[in-house]
């Protein structure tokens, strides 16, 4: 048997080995160069899953305006992303942001730091500059994705729907204070498994109660009248308990762990690193993703912890995932939650409930990597497909062509849900760094022009990726390959943020670059936080892809108008936003679109003209 001396010699050499080995791995990453992004081959095919489009308060989906672009959580939006893009500037570097930002329609965004420096709960910035507009002051714990709703009372403006684990808010988007209201949430258990349980994952709405609502790390769900502000429910809590820390978190050896924990210390003056990363992977809370709403229903989706007893052990933790269905019930003097609906799996989740647009589909994940397919009004399981390695993100649900679209901590998948069953249709071709270890680095997004992507480059140790490089690509949907890369500065955990003009704008939450940093030192730039823009170079050729998008779909549209018209609806709304993002990024197509637009969007007519101004 060694002796402990020895013990620690041998420890000792192997840490030294492995840093000289981790040094000589380490060669800073060379991006690819793209020319100009070559036509997209992925076209829609069949009538769509239509949109919810009759409310004048929920806004269409042409900009990023909750957590996941919309109330349904299905990372799809309508505009067309800029093909050629580079990044532009980096704001408020000093705060960590782990969801968001979301837009107005005049030029604003918002985000809510986690654990700032300074008393601000949530921050507006200019979207185009990144200056600093106003804030809102802590009033306890911030971090979730504001919310950006239509205000009915006057069509062109908009409103921002903000809270923390004490406050509630509604504020106009030039910082004026509609209401303010405390959320009288109970004060959270002093339990140390529950990482920030004040934490609030972001801003949903319901449209039958017309309530805006909220759920914390710790399992509430609360309710506020739109309008005034006022509590329109009772508090509710989730019948959960905390996970146990899960295993598949633990990436990193010790060492790396505690000087990523310094080094979140030095960019932030908080340890965000370990208990990040359990959150990411489903570990230590009840609730770690952000939930979904079904505007169509007012039913509320979220995936948390099942109840203590459910594993066949009282021990004050959970072993399994549960997804609940939450209802807003009319009572005589306003409404309660209550469960209508619960579906249980082993192991927790990773991932944010998606729903499909007409609100049918269910899809979540579990911790072993399985992607499961749920009827949305049963909870009854239709089919799971395990892809490997547990999702780190919710999974994105297209409109068109019964697409998914999943994520590992390295790779992005295409999914084709058949109903009964699920194929996979392609892995990602990850290459931007072509000499180097390439991984998926956040949510993919679906906009009518690809796929968008964050991929990061770096080292790999163990199970888990050392991030020294990071940016923004748009994959072709068809094929799974990059059109185009934009190189970055910063990581995040947060989503793939589309701005109303097909900009790309990114939360800073450095978790694995915290970890590279750790290990080597000043060979990796400084951790920061804040908002990074990726702007459009090539007006042009954004006009372009969105008219060919515009013709594509209206052509598809046109062949089954006759058969779905709800799918032909929501294709018009479709068509109309992709023409005015093509005028605003080229004036030569103005009277073009006016004179289309004008004639009430007749598809095939539509289709017919706008053909002639794509590649074959």
């Amino acid at each position: 048997m060694l002796k402990p001396s020895v013990y620690f010699l041998s420890a000792l050499a192997i840490v030294v080995g492995c840093w000289a080995l981790f040094n000589t791995w380490l060669s800073v990453p060379v991006a690819r160069v793209f020319g100009e992004a070559n036509p997209t081959s992925w076209r829609p095919e069949g009538p769509r899953t239509p949109s919810y489009l009759n409310d004048d308060i929920i806004p269409k989906s042409t900009s990023w305006y909750t957590m996941h672009g919309d109330l349904q959580q299905s990372d799809e939006m309508w505009i067309a992303a800029a093909p050629s893009m580079e990044l532009d500037w980096v704001a408020e570097p000093d705060m960590f942001v782990p969801e968001g930002p979301t837009f107005d329609n005049e030029g604003r965004l918002f985000f809510s730091p986690l654990v700032p420096k300074e008393d601000v709960s949530l921050v507006a910035l200019d979207a185009k500059t990144g200056e600093r507009l106003w804030t809102l002051p802590g009033g306890g714990n911030g971090g979730g994705a504001p919310l950006v709703l239509n205000n009915p009372d006057i069509p062109s403006k908009k409103v921002v729907y903000h809270s923390t684990y004490s406050d509630f808010w509604a504020v106009a988007t030039n910082g004026k204070v509609i209401w303010r209201e405390e959320t009288k949430l109970p004060e959270p258990d002093d339990d140390s498994r529950e990482y920030q349980p004040t934490h609030q994952w972001g801003v949903s709405y319901v449209p039958q109660a017309d309530a805006v609502i909220g759920v914390t790390m710790n399992a509430y769900v609360f309710a506020h009248d739109r309008k005034t502000g006022r509590p329109v429910a009772p508090v509710f809590r989730l019948p959960g308990r905390p996970t146990k820390e899960n295993e598949n978190a633990n990436t990193f050896p010790a060492l790396i762990v505690d000087k990523a924990g310094s080094a979140s210390l030095d960019a932030f003056g908080v340890d965000h690193f370990t208990r990040v990363l359990q959150v990411i992977y489903g570990g230590t809370a009840q609730v770690s993703n952000a939930y979904a709403v079904d505007p169509h229903t007012g039913r509320i989706y979220i995936a948390a912890t099942a109840r203590d007893e459910i594993d066949g052990r009282l021990d004050g933790y959970s072993d399994n995932g549960a997804i609940y269905v939450l209802e807003l019930l009319p009572e005589t003097d306003g409404y309660r939650f209550e469960i209508a609906q619960t579906f249980v799996f082993d192991g927790g989740s990773g991932s944010t409930p998606a729903l499909s647009q007409d609100g049918k589909r269910l899809v979540v994940s579990d911790e072993v990597g399985n992607v499961i397919a749920l009827n949305a009004h049963t909870l009854v399981e239709d089919w799971r497909l395990n892809v490997g390695d547990q999702l780190v993100a919710s999974v994105a649900i297209s409109s068109d062509n019964n697409e998914l679209y999943a994520v590992t901590k390295k790779d992005v998948f295409k999914l084709i849900d058949h109903g009964s069953h699920a194929s996979l249709a392609w892995k990602a071709e990850l290459d931007a760094y072509p000499t180097s270890n390439n991984f998926n680095a956040l949510t993919p997004t679906i906009v009518a022009n690809g796929l968008l992507i964050a991929q990061g480059a770096g080292v790999k140790v163990g199970k888990g990726h050392l991030m020294s490089n990071v940016g923004i690509g748009l994959l072709d949907r068809d094929t799974g390959r990059l059109r185009s890369f934009a190189e970055g500065r910063e990581d995040s955990i947060s989503v793939t943020t589309v701005g109303p003009d097909g900009e790309v704008y990114t939360a800073g939450s450095p978790i694995r670059r915290m970890a590279a940093k750790a290990l080597f030192g000043d060979r990796i730039p400084k951790i920061v936080g804040g908002i990074s823009r990726y702007k459009n170079t090539n007006h042009k050729l954004l006009a372009r892809e969105s008219l060919c998008a515009a013709a594509y779909r209206a052509k598809n549209a046109a062949d089954h108008e006759d058969t779905h018209p709800q799918s032909a609806a929501a294709d018009k709304e479709h068509v109309r936003v992709l023409l005015e993002q093509a005028a605003r990024n080229d004036s030569q197509y103005n009277s073009l679109i006016h004179e289309l637009i004008s004639g009430d969007l007749v598809l095939r007519n539509i289709s017919e003209v706008l053909l002639g101004h794509c590649p074959n």
